[in-house]
């Protein structure tokens, strides 16, 4: 592991040991905390879109995986930002045919 070199790294090693927990709204505070210094790291917002989708905010994980493309089309992570929204897309078309069948309006996202 390198030595951290500046408040962006040190939020960011903060956030993932966080996110090793599972504590996922420690890990969200630390990543936050470092998209302040520098609002455009794939890295941080990769991460982040993660957190997000684990404790189930889709919405806000899929604003994240499509900013990171947005940053940096050809990166790992627009990649692999991409596939995820993939899998969300899919989920979210199974939801939404599943309330269609049933008539219930306002579903809880």
């Amino acid at each position: 592991m390198d030595p951290i070199t500046n408040k962006e790294d040190f939020y960011y090693y903060r956030a993932k040991f966080y996110f090793q927990r599972k504590d996922f709204t420690k890990a969200i505070y630390e990543f936050e905390k470092g998209l302040r210094i520098n609002a455009d790291s794939i890295v941080i917002l990769y991460e982040l879109a993660m957190c997000y989708m684990e404790l189930g905010n889709y919405q806000k994980a899929i604003e994240l995986f499509q900013k990171v493309k947005r940053v940096a089309p050809f990166s790992i992570h627009a990649v692999n930002s991409s596939e995820i929204l993939v899998e969300l897309n899919k989920k979210f078309k199974k939801v939404k045919r599943s309330i269609s069948s049933k008539n219930i309006s306002n579903p809880e996202f």
